[in-house]
This record gives structure tokens, sequence and C-alpha cells, in this order.
């Protein structure tokens, strides 16, 4: 009974974490419906994002705060139905100001959802939750690899992007229903956190954490990766090359990439949940990274529709370890505070993609030909703080 339980538990987590991930990377796939439809410039629709963010960042605040005193069990569950609500409200927005707050909402549930999922399989799992967390993402890889197809397909059946949110939607209340019932009939798991050693817990507030300088460096890492690059990647990738030019970068093709890039990530995902622990995280994020930079670069000098899909192949192989890894080790040095040190870190990434994703719609208008450069900066600085700031590397 007590493995069962386990192992449906962790399927649901699976199950939100996917889904949570389609939701989010389906949106650049619809953002040009979205400017079409809207009659929106490339600045305008930069504040969805930047909506979206400010929605994460408010989030990560109130989960930092109440995470850790309630049953992260119950609270996975509430979330997971309120982000099905928020989808469904988005489908039938009139306007460009109820889109911006519905995403903005939607933003509040999905970033709350992601951090209660992450402490939670780190409580439940202990010591082994470095390897769970990395499988964790290797789920939202794998909902981000049907992100972008999926509003294609509906697309190409003669259903709006309107369609994607609203079936989505139904799927996520759906399955936050049945969560509650096998949660009523069998029972939360045990944690596996009390089988770590005394020395391994580090019992710490708000106050203690911010006075950590590794918390800081996690923190600066999650801001410059999740925010200045992936989030920046990731969302304006397809627009910037079907505004570029839409005959040879069709919705089909930039599409098919960010998939291609998502599969890239799941790879890395699990390559990071089977390395040996004598390989230290500043390792892997050193090579991952400026591997990164170089596939990257190299998509945008050679601007062709066969280069574009190896070198974002090879982006996601390089960079997917980079985020699942921050919370490993986040959650690794405050067992006892997951959710907290979990929001304060996002809250970082919130900021960032806050940041940059709005000063990539500003510069997809006024410079596009310099646009995507700026994920291969925020890229390259990630590389320069890990070699020259991460003195002594912490073990995965």
């Amino acid at each position: 009974m007590v493995e069962r339980r386990l192992k449906l538990t962790t399927a649901y987590l699976f199950a939100f974490m996917a889904s949570f991930a389609l939701s989010s990377t389906m949106f650049s796939t619809v953002l040009p419906k979205m400017i079409e439809e809207f009659h929106l410039s490339l600045s305008s629709a930069g504040l969805l994002p930047m909506c979206t963010s400010i929605g994460n960042l408010i989030s990560m605040m109130l989960t930092g705060v109440v995470g850790d005193r309630t049953r992260k069990s119950v609270f996975v569950g509430l979330i997971a139905l309120a982000m099905g609500v928020m989808l469904l409200v988005i489908a039938p927005s009139a306007s460009f100001a109820m889109l911006l707050i519905a995403m903005m909402l939607l933003g509040v549930c999905t970033s709350s959802l992601n951090l209660m999922i992450t402490a939670y399989v780190s409580d439940i799992y202990g010591e082994k939750r470095s390897r769970y967390i990395n499988l964790l993402h290797v789920c939202y890889g794998i909902g981000s690899l049907v992100g972008p197809m999926y509003p294609s397909l509906l697309n190409a059946a003669g259903l709006s992007w309107r369609a994607a949110y609203l079936a989505l939607g139904a799927v996520v209340l759906l399955l936050g229903g049945a969560y509650f019932l096998t949660l009523r009939r069998l029972g939360a798991p045990a944690s596996l956190a009390g089988s770590e050693t005394p020395a391994a817990k580090e019992p710490a507030g708000l106050a203690r954490l911010l006075r950590s300088p590794s918390v800081w460096l996690l923190c600066i890492l999650s801001f410059l990766y999740m925010g200045g690059h992936q989030n920046a990647f990731s969302t304006w990738f397809q627009t910037h090359l079907q505004q570029a030019d839409a005959a040879t970068y069709s919705e089909g093709l930039t599409s098919a990439c960010m998939t291609i890039y998502w599969i890239g990530m799941v790879i890395s995902r699990l390559i990071g949940s089977m390395l040996p622990s004598k390989i230290s995280s500043r390792s892997v994020i050193m090579v991952g990274s400026i591997m990164g930079v170089c596939a990257l670069s190299g998509g945008l000098a050679l601007d062709s529709p066969v280069s574009w899909i190896v070198c974002v192949a090879l982006l996601g192989v390089a960079t997917g370890v980079i985020y699942p890894l921050t919370f490993a080790i986040s959650c690794a040095w405050f067992p006892d505070n997951s959710a907290l040190i979990s929001s304060v870190v996002g809250v970082f990434s919130s900021a960032g993609s806050m940041l940059f994703g709005y000063l990539m719609g500003v510069l997809e208008d006024q410079s596009p030909e310099v646009a995507l450069w700026l994920p291969v900066a925020a890229l390259a600085c990630v590389f320069v703080v890990v070699t020259f700031c991460m003195r002594r590397p912490e073990k995965t």
C-alpha cells in the first residue's frame, strides 16, 4: 500500500508538471495569432510574457510564506484546479486588457504549482531528491515537446488558439479531480526526508537564507538562465523567425524547431538524472552553458532551416539540465525549507523573465537583427558567473 501510494502520487505530480509545461510552451506558437487577432505591435505583445512573469513573481512571494506551513499534498491539488480554471478563463478573453489579466493570474497558478511540486517531490524522496527532481523536469520537457505543436494541430483542424486553452483547461480540471479522489482514498505518502542525517539539515528562515552567498549565486544563475535565456528564447524564437521571413519559416517549421529543442531538453535532463555524484554541479553548468552559447550563436550566424533544426537540438541538450540542477541543489541545502528556498530562487527566475521578456519585445520591434543575441549574452553570463564565482562546487 505504501509503495502504491508513493507511485500514484508521483505519477500525478509528473502529470501536473507536464500539463504546466504544455500550458507554458504552447504560448510561443499562439503568440503570433494573438498579435494578429488583437492587432498588437511587437512591443505591446511583450506585455503578455511580462504579465505572466508578474504573476509568477506574486506567486513565488506568497508560496515562500505559506508553502512550508501547509499540507503540500492538498496545496498541489488546489493549485492544479486553479490552473485549470484560469486556462478556461483565457479562452473567451474578448479584449487585450482581459487577456493580460488572465495571463497574469495563470502565471500565479502555474508558478506556484511548479514550486510546490518541486518542494513536495523533495520532501517525499529525501536523499533521492536530485534524481527525482531531474525526472520531474524530464516530464516538463515531455509536456514542452507537445506544447509548440498542440495549437498548430488544432489550427490545422480549423480550431482557433482559444480552443487550445479550453481543451487543456478541461483536462487539467479532470486530472485535479482524480488526484483528490485518489488522495482521499489512499492518503498522502510519508516523507522520506527524515532518512537524511542531521548534519545534512540546516534550519533556516528567510533572513538566514538571504545571508547565504550560495543562495545569491543560485538566484543570479536562475535570473540569467531562466529569465535571460530559456524564457526569452522559447517565447520569442518562433515569432522572431516568422516576422523575419514568413515564407521560409512557416508556423509548422518553427513549431517543429521548438519541439526538437524540447527533445534536447528531455535528453539533457535524463542524462542529468544519471550523472555520477563525482561530477560537480559547477562542471555541468559550466560545460552546458558554453556549449549552449556556441549552439545558439551558430544558428544565428548560419540562419537557415536546416541549421536551426540542428542548433536548437544542440542547445536543448546542452542547457536543459541547468534549471533542475539549481532547484535540486537548493532543496538539498535547505531540506526543511524546500518551498521557501524554491520560492526565493524562483523569484529571480520570474524577475528575469519579466525584464527580458519585455526587452525582447522591444528589440524585436526596433532592432530585430540583434534581438536573439540577448539570450546568447545571458547564457554567456551564466558561464562567467559559474566559472569565476562558484569557487567550491557542490556535488549533485
